[in-house]
């Protein structure tokens, strides 16, 4: 992958930009200039699409460092600084280095004379990296790369009026919008002072303009960087239908002996139950569907019951309803264990009885909760299922990953048997619990494998990530390609991207406790 600096001549031509000649914001009556940084004219009317999309540019009149450029060399050269200010004079030697000299005779000081010699200045390599990379990049850059003439204006949207503060007699703007002004007052205070023929005057003029480039660029990059950057900003918030979002959280150990034991690990991530439903939701309604239709007589506690079934039971048991029951059991945790019951003839209603076999080979018989049921859905449906799990905002390909998944249910879980089927982690159940404590014994966080954090940039403190289900088949084999593919491994420098530091420091402090 090979970045370039822009073009900014080019991309005026290609994209027809206006010039922004006027340094005023506001005519009377608080409507913007025709020709000026929020004009109606250029970057068009509030509200409409080129208001987003529109750029322009301020003419410079003269040559001028790019303000990343001139980053680099005033690391190199600290003499720089006072020769584009015109501070102090200077002279290059033999050896292409800039001197720094009293006789005002033999130097000379500005912009302009950094322009002119700019092929014969060479800088003097040592054993620092980082300035061998700074040398690298002004060698690879052509001298209409390193200066410019024009700036590039960013779309009115981005940097526009404030009219709710109109009614206090105060209109508020961005503070980039007082940068661009001083830089257009600049330059045409540059073209007023051409024929000068003192110096030091439109030397000083030059210095402020190159340090207002500068204070641009570096407000820009406020605007632009982290998660208040107009970029993150406008990620952060992107979802679809049956995506969800979850805060992550670190993998429980406690109930573990092993890595073998682990929920989590280089393949799957953990998912809470209620993430589960969320994510898959129509597979969950259909088994629970397909549940309730394949109920058997004797799930009563007693004979009479079970012939007492009301034909038409299935009523309570919709798409509709059970989508309620769905939404109650994310939303309203106290709920949870609440026992399930079928319609009887009578009108009486009665509860379905619940065996299994625990890890001792004790029956456990107790009352069936939603659960128990809404456990067991979405063990079945996930088991063929694989989940793509983004971080936002998306900076690189790590920032998504793909993962099988394993539901997580209560903080504390046991080995069971129920008919013949084997759960490793079935929540632990007690119909009797106190609503007001059922919350608590659940996990409602997404786990994702410790390694992986390095490539989100994430880590425990509140991090949210959305996660999005595969539906298809075909869209199932595709993730299965990309958990294993050597992508989903290494950088792409070559060096892998699972980092185990993050493991190390919590088996040390496992072992202290």
């Amino acid at each position: 992958m090979k970045i370039d600096i822009m073009n900014i001549n080019r991309f005026i031509e290609v994209n027809k930009l206006e010039e922004v000649t006027n340094p005023i914001l506001l005519e009377r009556g608080n409507y913007p200039t025709e020709d000026g940084l929020l004009s109606y004219k250029i970057f068009g009317r509030p509200g409409s699409y080129d208001r987003k999309t529109i750029f322009a540019y301020i003419d410079l009149k003269e040559k001028f460092i790019h303000p990343l450029i001139y980053k680099d060399l005033v690391r190199l050269n600290r003499n720089i600084e006072e020769l584009i200010s015109g501070i102090s004079y200077f002279e290059i030697n033999d050896s292409g280095e800039i001197i720094k000299t009293e006789d005002e005779t033999k130097g000379k000081t500005g912009i302009s004379f950094l322009y002119n010699n700019w092929n014969k200045i060479n800088f003097k390599s040592t054993d620092s990296d980082k300035r061998e990379e700074r040398i690298s990049l002004l060698k690879n850059l052509s001298k209409d790369e390193i200066f410019i003439d024009k700036w590039i204006v960013m779309p009115a949207f981005y940097r526009d009026i404030n009219t709710a503060e109109s009614s206090s007699g105060k209109i508020s703007h961005e503070t980039i919008n007082i940068y661009y002004s001083k830089l257009i007052r600049l330059s045409i205070a540059l073209r007023e002072n051409a024929y000068s023929e003192i110096d030091f005057i439109s030397n000083s003029t030059k210095g402020n303009l190159q340090k207002c480039l500068l204070d641009i660029f570096d407000h820009t990059i406020k605007l632009t960087k982290k998660k208040n950057g107009i970029f993150r900003q406008a990620v952060m918030g992107k979802s679809i239908d049956y995506a969800s979002r979850n805060v992550i959280s670190e993998a429980n150990y406690t109930n573990t002996n092993s890595y073998k034991d682990m929920q989590v690990d280089m393949t799957h991530v953990g998912l809470p139950m209620a993430t589960t439903i969320s994510t898959f939701n129509p597979f969950i309604i259909q088994w629970i569907e397909s549940f309730f239709k394949n109920i058997t007589e004797n799930i009563f506690e007693n004979e009479e019951e079970s012939k007492n079934l009301h034909p038409q039971y299935m009523d309570e048991f919709s798409y509709d309803e059970i989508k309620n029951r769905c939404m109650l059991f994310i939303k309203t945790p106290s709920e949870r264990f609440e026992k399930v019951t079928l319609r009887l003839k009578d009108g009486k209603r009665a509860n379905i009885q619940y065996k299994g076999t625990n890890k001792d080979s004790t029956i456990v018989n107790r009352y069936l909760t939603w659960t128990d049921v809404f456990y067991m859905a979405c063990v079945d449906v996930v088991k063929d299922k694989h989940v793509y799990i983004t971080r936002y905002p998306l900076e690189d390909m790590y920032g998504i990953r793909v993962f099988k998944v394993n539901v997580l249910s209560t903080i504390k879980t046991t080995p069971q048997y129920i008919k013949n089927t084997y759960y490793e982690y079935y929540p632990v159940i007690d119909p009797n619990l106190d609503k007001s404590k059922v919350q608590s014994f659940f996990i409602d966080s997404t786990q994702p494998f410790n390694s992986y954090l390095s490539g989100y940039g994430g880590d425990y403190d509140g991090d949210m990530v959305t996660i999005r289900g595969c539906f298809t088949q075909e869209s199932n084999l595709e993730a299965e390609k990309i958990l294993y593919s050597k992508s989903n491994i290494a950088t792409f420098t070559g060096n892998t991207n699972k980092l185990i530091s993050m493991e190390a420091v919590q088996t040390l402090y496992d072992l202290s406790l």
